[in-house]
């Protein structure tokens, strides 16, 4: 968990420089290191901030798809609304980005 939580910091420091693929790396690496049937159980807080730095960077690279599996599972998750809201700004901005390219 300490390493997960390590990723999850080496990746926001990776998004302050706007190094989104990088972060995106850091943060697969996090989530990777969490085991993927209880990690929103035993590690609530660590997969929701994973979860939603991964969506934000990933909104940054263009990768509206991934975005939206990241944000259904953040919201499928989440305990509550206050958890919600940043998944659900990411997916407000993906959804504008994708009608500005198209």
């Amino acid at each position: 968990i300490g390493l997960a939580w390590l990723c999850l910091h080496a990746g926001e420091r990776a998004m302050s420089f706007s190094d989104f693929k990088t972060a995106v790396k850091y943060f697969d690496l996090g989530s990777s290191l969490l085991d993927s049937r209880r990690r929103w159980v035993d590690c609530y807080n660590l997969s929701l901030n994973l979860a939603n730095a991964r969506a934000e960077s990933l909104c940054c690279n263009s990768d509206f798809d991934a975005v939206d599996e990241v944000v259904k599972s953040t919201l499928e998750y989440a305990r509550c609304f206050d958890d919600k809201i940043l998944a659900y700004t990411c997916q407000i901005y993906a959804l504008g980005a994708r009608l500005r390219l198209k």
